[in-house]
């Protein structure tokens, strides 16, 4: 389900300007390219934003593994493009955007 356009503007002027909704098999999805991780990279990164029954309410997906302590990396095949994300729960599909992203980027610090 598409999020408000006012959610979604608040990413673009926070964190992710070219941000866009995609999806992929009914699954929804926030790309959003051009976002700076707490380690100060910059990376495309992908939101999952639909539940789909692996135990996982949310998931950020980023190119590659990065150094810190979220733990369990593993890859998956999303959009044609393989991302990577590693185990972490219970971040709400309820809340804002930015305050998913933001609570994803907990196990990056």
């Amino acid at each position: 389900m598409p999020r408000a356009a006012d959610d979604l503007d608040e990413v673009r002027r926070h964190l992710a300007p070219a941000a866009e909704e995609m999806a992929e098999g009914g699954v929804e999805y926030l790309h959003l390219p051009g976002l700076k991780l707490p380690n100060g990279d910059v990376v495309d990164a992908l939101l999952r934003l639909t539940v789909t029954g692996d135990g996982y309410a949310t998931r950020l997906y980023l190119p590659q593994p990065v150094a810190g302590p979220a733990q369990n990396w593993n890859s998956h095949r999303i959009l044609d493009r393989q991302w990577f994300t590693w185990s972490y729960k219970d971040v709400s599909p309820q809340e804002r955007l930015v305050v998913i992203i933001r609570n994803h980027f907990r196990q990056l610090q």
